[in-house]
């Protein structure tokens, strides 16, 4: 699908009063949309409409014409009509795909345009982990930087040595978990790829296919 400009981006249509009078169906949502400013009035679809004849006949002709997807249309609240190029009857390429939902009638964007917000929404949101990761560190002179989280409490009943050890070891996996917990509240789990699967699994694992 080619790129979606910024104007058709951000518009939609809507004509009430026709809605009112003829309501929409999968017979006349063409025609529905031949009234939007979105419909190329020197396309195929208005040649076959000023001669009268039926859309069958879009197949005998080559160049830009709209069609209903009837595999993906739920009538009567989606329909969704793409815009194609066509070389020969068993021949198109698509170049946009618009949805009218409930009678509004919107341009999808490209894939381009939702990877660009994907991205930009994954930068912002890791940006915000490292910053709150920040402020969650402390410096001492004697531990130098680390991380300030509340830490689990030992239980008395064991010896000064084990209780250092343990305490030690609490406090690591307890500040590793609260940079996970902060990471995953930020960012989409399935946008974090498990580097702990051995080299062979990474094949198979859905993040890399």
């Amino acid at each position: 699908i080619m790129s979606t400009t910024n104007s058709n981006a951000n518009r939609q249509f809507i004509d009430i009063k026709w809605l009112a009078v003829f309501g929409l169906t999968k017979e006349n949502v063409l025609e529905y949309f031949y009234t939007s400013d979105f419909y190329d009035p020197k396309s195929n679809n208005e040649v076959i409409r000023s001669q009268g004849v039926s859309l069958g006949h879009l197949t005998t002709m080559t160049g830009v014409e709209y069609a209903l997807d009837l595999e993906y249309s739920k009538e009567p609240h989606l329909f969704v009509i793409n815009k194609v190029y066509r070389r020969s009857p068993k021949e198109v390429d698509l170049i946009e795909v618009f949805y009218c939902i409930d009678g509004i009638i919107y341009q999808c964007p490209c894939l381009l345009d939702l990877l660009r917000v994907r991205v930009a929404q994954v930068s912002y949101n890791v940006h915000a982990s490292f910053k709150e990761l920040n402020d969650s560190i402390e410096y001492n002179s004697s531990y130098g930087h680390r991380l300030n989280v509340e830490t689990p409490e030992v239980s008395e009943d064991k010896d000064e040595a084990d209780k250092m050890t343990v305490a030690s070891e609490n406090v690591q996996i307890h500040r590793k978990a609260a940079v996970d917990d902060i990471f995953k509240s930020k960012v989409p789990y399935k946008l974090i790829p498990n580097f702990s699967k051995p080299l062979s699994l990474l094949n198979s694992d859905p993040f890399y296919n």
